[in-house]
């Protein structure tokens, strides 16, 4: 029996203590997952045109490609890829201009399990959508349809 290949995963901060953070919080995974750090959203392509990636992890506001601008690129590029934004930052324009782009948003700091179950899911959600194919026209979804009103009056009515 053959072992699965690692996932990899790829981390972009422009703070490389932060690059460096997050690769330590996930230090016991590092038999499941290649962990890739790297410090600005230009890197972080040039990355992803060398190999293959899973799942990008980038911060929110970076000088020069800001983390919302590396996401609608990997989102056009790569669909499939997951596409994850942690930030400490609240404001609320910026955080919905993320929507967008983005699968998950997870709050800085993060401690290391919430992080790592994050994570999981994803996989896991990947795992279920084995399909490359299917999981680039899903990846490029920008928002699903409303519920028709039939079904809130029937709903109201129950």
């Amino acid at each position: 029996m053959t072992d699965a290949p690692r996932k990899r995963l790829l981390f972009v901060d422009d703070d490389p203590l932060i690059v460096d953070g997050l690769r330590d919080l996930l230090r016991r995974e590092r038999h499941r997952w290649e962990m890739v750090g790297v410090i600005s959203g230009q890197q972080a392509l040039e990355v992803m045109e060398q190999a293959p990636v899973d799942l990008v992890l980038t911060d929110l506001r970076m000088p020069g490609m800001d983390g919302v601008a590396l996401l609608s690129v990997v989102k056009q590029r790569w669909p499939d890829v997951a596409r994850l934004m942690l930030s400490g930052y609240g404001d609320p324009a910026l955080v919905s201009s993320a929507i967008p782009v983005t699968h998950q948003f997870i709050d800085k700091p993060c401690d290391g399990p919430t992080l790592k179950r994050a994570i999981e899911r994803v996989f896991a959600l990947q795992e279920l959508l084995a399909n490359r194919d299917l999981r680039a026209v899903i990846g490029q979804i920008d928002q699903l349809p409303s519920l028709p009103s039939s079904y809130w009056a029937l709903s109201d009515a129950i």
